[in-house]
């Protein structure tokens, strides 16, 4: 274990990329996401010393979608990037019910896994690997690190999005990634990762 987490006034601490999936090893117990996915973001020591792994950025990205008043029960999303953050959203997603889940990994060994979880979490819901699309879907959920600081590459060649398409990217920096200019040219609704 790393000194670190032996110092009696250190409560907490908070992972990113690229340490969430490093990060669980040092984990004595897991909530039920980071037990799922297998990532955490969080570790938090527990009264008796030990630390919990937390996975918290799905149940971020759903509150996100809350806070903007779209709902995602019975709705068709479209996910892209399934790695530490990029899993955890699917697998919160799926809880409230949308309608079908269409996910895409460049690592097809990782969009598998997923899709087992998920259809663990939603058996109900229409589940499937696929190449991203656009048509046909109500949200839009991108978590590959495309479009990030100063990469001007769009996630998925399109020059035009729907307006009834909900977009969210994960990404914090920049604010407006290329496909946020797109999507807001293109009258959809925007949702930032921040």
């Amino acid at each position: 274990m790393p000194e670190i987490l032996r110092l009696q006034n250190l409560d907490d601490l908070i992972f990113t990329v690229p340490s969430k999936a490093r990060a669980i090893q040092y984990a004595q117990q897991l909530d039920p996401q980071a037990q799922a996915l297998g990532v955490i973001n969080a570790l938090v020591k527990k009264a008796k010393g030990q630390w919990l792994g937390e996975m918290f950025d799905g149940m971020g990205c759903v509150e996100s979608f809350k806070r903007k008043n779209i709902p995602l029960k019975g709705q068709r999303i479209m996910m892209m990037g399934l790695g530490g953050a990029g899993s955890a959203i699917p697998a919160a997603v799926s809880a409230e019910q949308p309608q079908s889940m269409r996910i895409f990994d460049l690592d097809t060994a990782r969009s598998k896994r997923m899709k087992g979880i998920i259809q663990n979490i939603s058996p109900a819901m229409h589940m499937r690997v696929s190449a991203p699309i656009v048509e046909g879907m109500d949200v839009r959920i991108n978590a590959t690190p495309v479009g990030m600081l100063e990469d001007t590459r769009m996630p998925i060649d399109v020059h035009h999005l729907p307006s009834s398409l909900s977009v969210f990217k994960i990404i914090v920096k920049p604010e407006n990634t290329p496909l946020l200019k797109l999507a807001l040219a293109s009258g959809c609704q925007v949702i930032r990762g921040r």
